[in-house]
C-alpha cells in the first residue's frame, strides 16, 4: 500500500471530504507537493485554509504552495497577512523566500515579493535594525544596490552595538563595492 501513492491520494481525498478534517487535506497537500502536483496541492492547501482561516501555519504552507504554482497574488496575499497577524514570522518568511529548487526567474520574482512586503512592514518601524538589514539582503539578492546600501547603513546607525552591526558593516562595503564596478 506504501507504493500505491495514486492510491494513498484517493484514499485520503476520500477521508477529507467524507470527515472534513483539514488534516487530511494537509496529508494530501504535502503527497501532492512531493510528486510535484503544485496545481492539485494548491487547491488543497485552500481546501485546509478554509477550515484554518487564522493559522499562521496555513498560510505560510498556502503562499509557499501558491509560488511553486506561479499563483503570485495569492502568494503575495498569504504572506502579507501571515506578516501582518504576526510580524514574528518575519524571520521565518525570510527563510521561506529561499525556496529550493525554483528556477532562477521564479527565485527573482520571490525575491521582489519579499522585498516589496518587507518594505511595507518598515514603513512603521524605520528604525528597526534587524527589518532594515531583512530589507537590505533581500535588496542586494534582486540587484537594487542602492536600497542595500541604504537600508544596511539605517541599521548600522540605528543600532551600532546589535549584535550582527560587524557582519551588516561587511555586507555594506561589498554592497558599495558592487555598486562601484
Amino acid at each position: 500500500m506504501l507504493n500505491d501513492r495514486p492510491g494513498i491520494r484517493a484514499a485520503l481525498q476520500t477521508a477529507a471530504r467524507e470527515s472534513s478534517d483539514p488534516q487530511y487535506g494537509v496529508q494530501l497537500a504535502e503527497l501532492l507537493e512531493e510528486d510535484g502536483s503544485y496545481a492539485k496541492a494548491l487547491q488543497w492547501r485552500r481546501w485546509v485554509a478554509q477550515f484554518r482561516p487564522d493559522d499562521l501555519d496555513t498560510l505560510l504552507c498556502l503562499g509557499r504552495t501558491a509560488v511553486r504554482s506561479s499563483e503570485w497574488d495569492m502568494a503575495e496575499s498569504c504572506y502579507a497577512q501571515l506578516l501582518e497577524k504576526c510580524p514574528q514570522y518575519r524571520e521565518r518568511f525570510c527563510r521561506e523566500l529561499q525556496l529550493e529548487g525554483l528556477p532562477p526567474q521564479e527565485q527573482d520574482r520571490l525575491h521582489h515579493l519579499g522585498l516589496r512586503l518587507l518594505q511595507k512592514l518598515l514603513a512603521p518601524n524605520d528604525r528597526n535594525a534587524e527589518l532594515l538589514a531583512a530589507v537590505a539582503r533581500l535588496a542586494g539578492l534582486t540587484g537594487d544596490l542602492l536600497t542595500c546600501c541604504r537600508c544596511y547603513e539605517r541599521a548600522i546607525a540605528s543600532q551600532p552595538s546589535h549584535p550582527n552591526a560587524a557582519e551588516w558593516k561587511q555586507h555594506l562595503l561589498r554592497a558599495h563595492q558592487q555598486r562601484q564596478s
